[in-house]
């Protein structure tokens, strides 16, 4: 059965107000905006900040920071927002820890809220001031004085040896220069510098920086005697930017090769037998900021010009040499094979080959063969060196030096013997007394002689004739101060200071005259005079 409504059933069915609902959607509406407003509420971050004292980050609805403070110690000073950061109003010291108080506020129009003003507490350290990465720096040559530190600087105080000044950097930095001041080598100077990580901070305790520009740069030379070439090596004092050996020249010139071997050095290497043995060689290398750079930027300070001499050569090769030409009383035979080459001679200068040496004459008198002694540069090789300078138009000093030594191994190879023979003077003081003249192996003269009176004596022992005269006029004042002049005495033959064989008529001979000299009768000098030669040993004996 189914049940019919009737007219006075639905009379009592009623519809909600429509403002209820309204009120209820406005409820729920505002509910919600309240929820939402309190979900994004007014908060803040505290973070570090490159120039103000800390970062504020606003976070939901903020909109603004009020009453911010920094308490430290017992004070308490306002900081001013701006530009999302909080700034002292007054210099701080650096290192001090505080806190930071503020407000944070949302939009006024929801100043009814409880929830729109949040209060923010953090603690905050001003920042250390900045410290000088090194006390002591080293400056490039020519460029600006600079020094670093350990962390950015806003503001830092500058004294110089004559000023001072403010810097403040448009942003923090950590290396700063001075271009006013000159660095040219070897200058030093120092700063005083205060700094501060931040422009409201006060500036730290003087830093004192010491700087420095790099010395002067320098150079060694190292010489090297190679086989058959000798390697001159230039050693800087600091590794080299920029250099142009082409331009370095030695005196006297020889043919070679610059080369880099290391940063700081170059070798040259000579061509053929370079300067020879015992040779006094001068280098010269431009300086100046023209010259030779450093990397460092130094360079050297004025034109170096250095003299080097050349390693010489064995005494014990000279010996085999002079022997081989005969301008010794010996004969050496090498115990191999003889040198053929220029590359063989020049390595024998310093490594002289094994042989053997003996008497050439088999009378050679016991006071000359005393003289001998291998490999020692003594009165005998002085004598053969002076002869050989003679025959071949050297200066005769009896100095071996790389003209001779060049020569030498040139007459060696070409076979160029001794034009002269050798001969020997033997004088003895022994009454009467005798001069003997040794050539070859035979005694070609012996005459009656005059040595020096007691006064003037003649000296004794052995020297090689150094200086010849066919005819020359003696002077001086003889040691009881009288005047003498004597024009045109023969064949004077030097050989100690003033002391000379020579010709001289006297009435007898055989007994001490002279002033030093060893007198000969005039025809018996002129013999005497066709032996003797520049480097012919002249000995003196005492009477026995």
């Amino acid at each position: 059965m189914t049940n019919v409504p009737t007219q006075s059933t639905s009379r009592h069915i009623h519809r909600s107000p429509l403002w209820l609902w309204i009120v209820l959607v406005a409820i729920f509406l505002v509910g919600c905006g309240i929820t939402a407003a309190y979900v994004e509420r007014p908060s803040a971050t505290v973070g570090p900040n490159p120039d103000a004292l800390a970062t504020i980050d606003l976070n939901g609805m903020a909109t603004q920071v009020t009453n911010a403070t920094y308490e430290f110690g017992t004070r308490t000073i306002p900081l001013q927002w701006k530009k999302d950061g909080l700034w002292p109003t007054i210099a701080l010291r650096p290192r001090v820890v505080g806190v930071v108080r503020a407000t944070i506020t949302g939009p006024s129009w929801l100043d009814w809220l409880p929830f729109n003003h949040q209060a923010l507490v953090a603690v905050v350290r001003t920042p250390t001031n900045p410290a000088l990465l090194s006390p002591l720096v080293t400056i490039p040559i020519g460029h600006s004085v600079s020094f670093a530190l350990r962390s950015p600087a806003a503001l830092m105080r500058i004294v110089g040896p004559v000023s001072s000044q403010i810097v403040k950097p448009s942003v923090p930095v950590s290396k700063f220069r001075i271009p006013a001041i000159p660095t040219p080598p070897d200058k030093t100077g120092q700063l005083v510098v205060e700094t501060a990580a931040r422009p409201w901070e006060t500036l730290s305790r003087p830093q004192v920086l010491h700087w420095k520009t790099a010395n002067w740069l320098t150079s060694t030379i190292h010489v090297g005697t190679g086989e058959p070439t000798t390697q001159v090596v230039v050693t800087f004092s600091a590794p080299v930017q920029h250099a142009s050996p082409a331009q370095w020249t030695f005196s006297p010139p020889v043919p070679g090769t610059w080369t880099r071997t290391s940063p700081s050095s170059f070798t040259f290497q000579a061509s053929g037998s370079g300067w020879g043995p015992g040779a006094l060689v001068s280098l010269k290398i431009p300086g100046g900021t023209s010259g030779v750079r450093a990397i460092d930027g130094s360079y050297l300070a004025t034109t170096i010009r250095q003299q080097f001499t050349v390693a010489n050569g064995s005494v014990l090769r000279l010996d085999q040499l002079l022997a081989e030409l005969g301008y010794l009383p010996l004969n050496w035979t090498p115990t191999g094979s003889h040198l053929t080459t220029l590359a063989e001679q020049d390595s024998a200068i310093y490594s002289p080959p094994p042989g053997t040496f003996t008497w050439r004459y088999n009378d050679t008198p016991a006071s000359l063969m005393a003289l001998w002694q291998p490999g020692v540069y003594n009165v005998m090789l002085k004598g053969a060196v002076m002869h050989f300078e003679r025959v071949n138009g050297l200066a005769v000093d009896g100095i071996a030096g790389p003209k001779v030594w060049t020569t030498l191994v040139a007459d060696r190879l070409a076979d160029k013997s001794n034009p002269n023979g050798y001969s020997y003077i033997h004088v003895s003081e022994t009454l009467p007394e005798t001069l003997q003249l040794w050539y070859n192996g035979k005694i070609v003269l012996t005459s009656l002689c005059n040595t020096g009176i007691p006064q003037s004596p003649t000296y004794l022992g052995t020297s090689p004739v150094y200086l010849r005269y066919q005819s020359q006029t003696m002077s001086g004042i003889n040691p009881f101060g009288v005047p003498y002049n004597d024009p045109g005495v023969p064949w004077v033959n030097y050989f100690a200071g003033g002391d000379a064989v020579h010709g001289f008529p006297r009435a007898a001979y055989g007994f001490p005259q002279s002033l030093g000299c060893v007198e000969l009768p005039i025809a018996n000098a002129a013999i005497a005079w066709n032996y003797i030669h520049y480097g012919t040993l002249v000995s003196v004996f005492p009477p026995s």
